[in-house]
């Protein structure tokens, strides 16, 4: 079922910015919702990849950059975003939706366009996440970086200033944007549940109890810590996705379990697959302090418990000791401890099942109708 869009804002032209087309994630299911309520919008973005993002194929992709080795090598553009969206004409629009954790928010609008932006996160490496990037560096270089996060942390205050309302897809970032930005967001709506297919035998099936894990592998989602945690207690991990650190989250897992009994990397995997991974686990893990993880929720509809950081924008939807088990550190130690214990729990799973279900994306559709239609009429009314 789809809500249908209310038919007075049918004929409106629409763009819908994004940080870049180049990967897939948690973030393009929201895109992918939007498409289907706006079928007439066009997808605006700085780089874009046709072969990193299949998901975009339905979409008229408008990019700055259109170029498939420059969109693989985004990071190398990250200091020239601001410059990259600022310069984007966005004339023929009447309403802008930006969609991100990043500098689309700082696309240059008229009086006359409405700008509405659904935040996906104060910029993590600027913000939120500053700290751990800078250890990521060479301490050489270090000093350099700190002088450019600074100036690009001026700049991205000043792009957050632009929107005319901005939509946060939890409370944590809702909280991050009163403190990074000095903006109150106008509306907090949880991304929406999208089903899975039903379940088929992956080509790895796991034959002793497992957990699971899966995502973009990138460094703030600490898979290394999961790793750890697993070989130190002896615990079955499957690990799906792919991305810049799986080279070295490989090779880790190479020199704590050199016969591979425990940790199984499984790459990307389709939809089908993935509900049977999930169906299957005697929890899905994620160590990492999400803005919201839309996986969380998609373990939570299969009937899978979770086992998510306290901190994370997830743990608002998920019932601790009833839908998982929460966590409040970041420590190997701690994460072993808690899927030992996570392993000895009964879960009932239909009733996990059934809270991840008012999340589903009809009720998601009607919530984002809604407040567009209504700051649409407030905006048309104003600008008379």
């Amino acid at each position: 079922m789809q809500y249908q869009f209310p038919a007075k804002l049918a004929d409106l032209k629409i763009a819908v910015i994004y940080d870049r087309v180049n990967s897939r994630g948690g973030a393009e299911q929201i895109l992918k919702q939007i498409k289907k309520l706006l079928p007439q919008a066009e997808l605006v973005t700085s780089v874009y990849d046709p072969v990193g993002a299949p998901w975009a194929k339905s979409w008229s992709v408008n990019a700055v950059v259109n170029n498939s080795f420059l969109a693989s090598k985004h990071r190398w553009l990250g200091w020239l975003m601001p410059w990259i969206f600022e310069s984007v004409e966005l004339e023929k629009y009447d309403l802008v939706i930006s969609v991100t954790s990043e500098a689309a928010k700082g696309v240059i609008t008229k009086p006359e366009q409405l700008h509405l932006c659904y935040l996906l996160t104060p910029t993590r490496y600027l913000w939120s996440h500053r700290n751990f990037y800078l250890q990521q560096i060479p301490n050489f270089i270090r000093w350099l970086a700190m002088r450019i996060f600074k100036y690009l942390q001026t700049w991205d205050y000043l792009l957050a200033q632009r929107p005319d309302k901005i939509i946060a897809i939890s409370n944590l970032v809702a909280r991050r944007c009163l403190v990074h930005y000095d903006r109150q967001s106008d509306k907090v709506i949880y991304p929406p549940l999208v089903s899975l297919p039903a379940s088929q035998e992956p080509r790895y099936k796991p034959t002793q109890p497992f957990f699971f894990t899966w995502g973009r592998l990138v460094a703030y989602k600490r898979f290394d810590l999961l790793i750890k945690a697993a070989c130190q207690g002896k615990f079955n991990l499957v690990i799906a996705g792919d991305g810049p650190l799986a080279g070295r989250l490989r090779q880790l897992a190479n020199q704590l379990d050199p016969q591979g009994r425990l940790i199984k990397f499984v790459g990307w995997i389709d939809q089908a697959s993935l509900a049977w991974y999930l169906q299957n686990a005697q929890a899905a893990v994620f160590p990492q302090v999400e803005d919201f993880g839309l996986v969380v929720l998609e373990a939570m509809a299969q009937g899978c418990p979770v086992i998510v950081n306290k901190s994370s924008g997830a743990a608002e939807i998920a019932r601790p000791n009833l839908d998982g088990l929460f966590f409040e550190d970041q420590k190997t130690v701690t994460i072993r401890q808690i899927m030992s214990l996570a392993s000895q729990v009964r879960w009932h799973k239909l009733d996990i099942k059934r809270q991840a279900s008012q999340y589903a994306e009809v009720a998601w559709q009607k919530q984002f109708i809604k407040f567009v239609e209504s700051e649409w009429q407030k905006h048309r009314k104003g600008m008379r």
